[in-house]
Parts: structure tokens; C-alpha cells; sequence
């Protein structure tokens, strides 16, 4: 699942510089924090994304929108396809 509507930094090797790669891993820390403190989770799903291969959807839990809670903690920027305005690396 691809969660609808946000973009985050990528960590690892697929980041594109070392300040996007220690974003991306303290969105994911966040993120598996949440999930496995999580009492209940749900998935609505949207659509297929615009290449045909994942699944668009909203990851609800406790009641709350991750993709909402990423952006208001700035893990995450809100993105619906368009051409990206700016970098993760600066």
C-alpha cells in the first residue's frame, strides 16, 4: 500500500543525500512506533497508483490518519502526483 495523498524522504541507499536518508529513517521510526503500539488498524483504499503496480489508501490508526499525522510531526510533505516542488536534501 502506498498511503494517498503525502510523500516522504527515502532512507537508505535510495536517498538522495545523507540529511534525506536521516529523514527517511526517523519517519520510519515513527511510523513502526505507531503501528506496533497500535490497539486498532485499518486501510481504506483509494485506487491504483498512476504506474498500475500499488494500491493508493489512507492507514487509520486509533482513529487517526497516519498520512495526516506524518505531516502535522513533518515527517511527511502532502503530494497528489504533481511534479515535487522541493527536495528532502534541503
Amino acid at each position: 500500500l502506498r498511503m494517498y495523498g503525502i510523500d516522504t524522504p527515502e532512507k537508505g541507499r535510495r536517498a538522495k543525500c545523507p540529511l534525506e536518508a536521516e529523514k527517511g529513517q526517523a519517519a520510519y521510526e515513527y511510523t513502526k512506533a505507531l503501528v506496533n503500539n497500535a490497539k486498532n488498524t485499518k486501510i481504506a483504499i483509494i485506487k491504483w497508483d498512476k504506474y498500475g503496480g500499488r494500491v493508493l489508501g489512507h492507514v487509520i490508526i486509533d482513529g487517526k490518519n497516519l498520512a495526516k499525522e506524518l505531516v502535522m510531526k513533518g515527517y511527511a510533505r502532502e503530494y497528489y502526483g504533481n511534479k515535487k516542488r522541493k527536495s528532502w536534501c534541503g
